[in-house]
């Protein structure tokens, strides 16, 4: 029973802690500052416009290393005439007046976008995904989701105290061996040696 509420204990832990580490490394790829290994950027998708290639709330990584063009069916993430940040799927490539302009369009959008893009407005290629990932940060953020973050380790600290008398009393019962008979045998042969008279000692007398 010990060695379950152990292991219970120590997998609760493991989990606060990976909740701790998501939190901690979530807030930080939030940022789309960040430039992981100068080579990738993230960006949270706040519409469903890429659905179900990709959800509302997903964390994309996008890599913005710029060393080809984009070619038909590639997901890009750029900026718009309007200079909003888009995630889109390139559909189409076409020359005009000596530059190659691409035409875009969301998966789940019933037309293309109404202005061809150029590299220029291209940051960077679409790469991975964290699903849902707004979602869980969002909550964290929350005072239900602080509040979690801060009870938790104090419910698991509680637990580990109640477990330890548990455990102290489990240990003293393997030091201390059983003496009692463990077989109807064992207790008739003890019972035998309880109730039989001590033999009386001899006197021996020797004839001078």
């Amino acid at each position: 029973m010990r060695s379950v509420f152990s292991f219970l204990l120590s997998l609760s832990w493991l989990a606060y802690f990976s909740l701790l580490a998501l939190f901690v490394v979530g807030s930080l790829l939030a940022n789309p500052e960040l430039k992981l290994f100068g080579r990738f950027q993230t960006f949270i998708t706040q519409s469903g416009s890429m659905v179900p290639t990709i959800q509302v709330g997903d964390l994309i990584f996008v890599d913005i290393t710029k060393d080809k063009e984009p070619t038909s069916g590639q997901i890009v993430t750029f900026k718009d005439a309007e200079g909003q940040t888009v995630t889109h799927r390139v559909i189409k490539t076409f020359p005009k007046d000596g530059q190659v302009f691409f035409t875009t369009k969301g998966d789940n959008n019933n037309a293309p976008d109404p202005e061809p893009l150029t590299k220029e407005q291209i940051i960077g290629f679409y790469k991975a995904r964290l699903p849902f990932f707004v979602y869980f940060l969002v909550y964290l953020r929350k005072p239900a989701g602080l509040l979690l973050l801060i009870l938790v380790p104090i419910a698991l600290t509680a637990f580990g105290e109640l477990l330890k008398p548990i455990a102290s009393r489990s240990l003293k019962s393997k030091v201390q061996p059983d003496s009692s008979p463990k077989t109807e045998v064992e207790a008739r042969t003890l019972s035998r040696k309880i109730d039989r008279p001590q033999d009386k000692p001899k006197i021996v007398i020797e004839d001078i």
